[in-house]
């Protein structure tokens, strides 16, 4: 039997390989340790301030710091993964940020600690933004933003283990928060499998003029395929000077300023529940307990909408459902900051975190998918490191906020944050789930190569 010629369909309409599910459990476990990373904060926050004899607004400041390393490091990784290689860049990226990892946990003071998390935010960030390009060029349009949600959902399904073992440890002993950056700087035994069983993005060797590489890695990903890669007229190389031009050109500016307006509508409002809220719930008068049992439903919460997200996220062209749940996640902050009951601080938390973590699954998989091959690691970068100062100012102004205005204005506040970015792209937002990345953004492509 004579096997089929594909000119560019690349995972379109064939399903997905043993070899790709290899590459997508390398990514999941590389992400696990980032959400480690990420989440370690709201169970480190109430020791931090018991044990090791942290302030609110310390806790905010090392915060703070965290998220300006993630802006350089969303910057940083996205354009040099479109420059030398998804693979290598998410490896460099994830054996950085696990090393730093490892350093933190010999803290002695705020200051070392907050250039800890610092150098940490770069790696972190920028393997982040690497992954997300990586899942979005390796998987068929059919089931994009499934695989997407699905990454995240089996990463976070380990997050309530991690966290009801940090839980139960971190009271121990006054030194026992330590542990949480030696786990998270085990990201590296991921690393090592990737360096044998992760492939390059056949797109980025496209990009690079790079045709019978992209050819072969597809015969090994998709078997029985005989492709002409060549037909891709990408230009083989690209200054970073041109692709800010085309991130921000006439074709993009649109997408570009949206992306950027609804990553920062959602990243600082998130971060602001995840780092401070079981810090505040301690320092209203509630036991340290209670704060890590806070932070430890919101790792129970997250996979439930990562589930939900893996069964939705490719319906209403991925722009219905980012909208729905911007608007029911701005309801769920609001509704948090209404109710005193400690019980019902713990069930509202946990449908916030449900609700946050489907909005983030279907965002993740959006992003990526408004721009083109040549330009979609740098730009994904470009919008997610932007949206950091944002958060890392917020992180800053949550103590000063609640000291003034109380708890309640900072949870409406937060809940406006999320209506704007979902009111923002049910007016500007265009649907993207189930079209070939290729088709997407062809006349751009065009254009591009007659420049």
């Amino acid at each position: 039997m004579q096997a089929e010629k594909v000119p560019c369909t690349y995972f379109d309409g064939y399903p997905v390989s043993k070899m790709q599910r290899r590459i997508f459990i390398i990514v999941i476990l590389g992400y696990l340790f980032d959400q480690i990373d990420n989440l370690n904060f709201g169970i480190l926050g109430p020791a931090l301030i018991k044990n090791f004899g942290a302030t609110v607004q310390q806790i905010a400041y090392i915060s703070s710091v965290y998220f300006l390393g993630m802006f350089i490091g969303g910057l940083l990784g996205g354009t040099l993964a479109d420059r030398f290689g998804r693979k290598k860049t998410f490896l460099y990226s994830l054996f950085a940020f696990s090393l730093i990892s490892f350093i933190n946990a010999f803290a002695t003071s705020v200051n070392f600690l907050a250039v800890c998390r610092f150098l940490t935010g770069i790696g972190l960030a920028s393997m982040t933004v690497i992954s997300i390009s990586y899942i979005a060029e390796m998987t068929p349009c059919e089931s994009r933003g499934r695989w997407q949600s699905l990454v995240l959902l089996v990463c976070s399904l380990g997050m309530p283990i991690l966290t009801g073992f940090f839980k139960f440890i971190i009271p121990l002993n006054h030194e026992a928060w330590r542990v949480v950056f030696v786990v998270g700087a085990l990201g590296f035994l991921p690393g090592i499998l990737g360096v044998f069983c992760l492939r390059e993005s056949p797109r980025w060797l496209v990009s690079k003029g790079r045709y019978k590489e992209a050819e072969e890695i597809m015969r090994e990903l998709v078997p029985g395929l005989t492709l002409d890669l060549s037909k891709e007229k990408e230009t083989p190389k690209i200054k970073l000077s041109l692709q800010l031009a085309e991130i921000f050109g006439s074709k993009y500016i649109k997408y570009s300023i949206l992306l950027i307006f609804a990553a920062i509508m959602f990243f600082p409002a998130t971060f602001a529940f995840l780092n401070l809220a079981p810090a505040l719930l301690v320092k209203k008068g509630f036991s340290l307990e209670a704060g890590l049992t806070l932070a430890w439903l919101g790792t129970v919460g997250s996979p439930i909408g990562f589930i939900l997200a893996t069964f939705l996220t490719d319906k209403g062209g991925r722009k219905i459902p980012l909208v729905v749940s911007y608007i029911i996640v701005g309801i769920c902050s609001m509704t948090y900051g209404y109710v005193g009951n400690l019980n019902l601080i713990y069930a509202s938390y946990m449908m916030f975190y449900a609700c946050q973590g489907f909005l983030g699954s279907v965002l993740f998989a959006y992003i990526p998918e408004n721009f083109s091959n040549r330009v979609r690691s740098t730009a994904s970068g470009i919008v997610w490191a932007i949206a950091r100062p944002a958060t890392s100012l917020l992180q800053l102004l949550v103590p000063i906020i609640v000291l003034k205005y109380g708890n309640l204005i900072l949870y409406i506040i937060l809940g406006c944050f999320y209506l704007a970015g979902g009111i923002a792209i049910a007016i500007f937002g265009r649907r993207t789930a189930g079209l070939n990345l290729e088709e997407l953004h062809r006349d751009t492509m065009k254009t591009a190569t007659t420049r």
